[in-house]
């Protein structure tokens, strides 16, 4: 993570006014990294028990380094519901030095993976696609959050795949030359991040400014995606979580941040299909 996104995570920390200890000091680490940062950040409650609003976070004056570059203009006809992401070279971390569980330390290089133009579904499987039930709100509209198996075998039944992280982060960078698809400002409403801790993810195509110029809907924040397996066979996520007040600071270091080994029996992860062209 950078210095600056060191010092606004810490700093909004110290704001939340947490219970938790302290989170120890950030290191940077490789997207398929052994260790997954557990401390977890709430928002501030009072006694009543009502969530207060997060500290309001600024963000950095300039672009950080590019993620998606040499882009391949799409010639492909893709599904109805999905939209074609053009391929190109996708920076998937920036180097850095990674820490395993038992506390060995090791130097990875940057990473940089060419993806071919696909067809991404435009939102997050929903609960009504998959004929689940939602025990929070019920609506056939909310990501569906499952398990890895249940994800991957559902792609499949389509023809189709998880993504790679590099092709979603192709899909979240190849249309836009700003730090998010709306800009450079963090903003409150319009994005379901921020939120209280615990809370539920938002209604598919709700968020009226998490959109690409692709329109691809909800790869900024809502739930967390899971994307293909890593060589050894891990299972991992994408994507920035919608309870955490410095949510926005994780997205802006997507390179480091966005790619996370979970037990492939989480139910706490959302997900969306690579499809065949037509």
């Amino acid at each position: 993570m950078s210095a600056l996104a060191q010092h606004m995570l810490a700093t909004c920390l110290a704001a939340c006014a947490c219970s938790h200890p302290a989170a120890p000091s950030p290191v940077k680490l490789p997207p398929t990294h052994e260790v997954e940062t557990k401390e977890k950040v709430k928002t501030a409650e009072p006694a009543n028990g009502t969530a207060t609003a997060c500290p309001p976070l600024d963000v950095p004056t300039t672009q950080s380094t590019t993620i998606f570059s040499g882009v391949t203009p799409s010639q492909l006809r893709c599904p109805e519901g999905t939209s074609a992401v053009p391929g190109g070279s996708v920076l998937i971390n920036e180097g850095g030095t990674a820490v395993s569980a038992s506390g060995e330390t090791r130097t990875v290089p940057p990473t940089v993976v060419v993806v071919e133009s696909f067809c991404l579904d435009e939102t997050e499987v929903t609960n009504g696609a998959l004929s689940l039930p939602n025990e929070r709100p019920a609506s056939p509209l909310l990501p569906a959050e499952v398990s890895y198996p249940t994800a991957e075998k559902y792609c499949s039944s389509l023809g189709g795949k998880l993504p790679t992280p590099a092709e979603w982060l192709a899909a979240v960078f190849a249309t836009s030359d700003t730090h998010f698809p709306w800009g450079n400002e963090i903003v409150e409403e319009g994005v379901c991040w921020r939120k209280p801790d615990g809370a539920p993810p938002c209604n598919v195509k709700t968020s009226a400014l998490d959109v690409t110029g692709a329109q691809i809907f909800d790869l900024v924040a809502n739930a967390t995606e899971w994307t293909a397996r890593d060589p050894e066979g891990r299972a991992r996520i994408v994507g920035v979580p919608r309870d955490r007040c410095y949510a926005p600071l994780l997205y802006l270091d997507l390179r480091l941040s966005v790619v996370r080994d979970i037990d492939d029996d989480s139910t706490l992860s959302g997900f969306r299909c690579v499809h065949p062209s037509e």
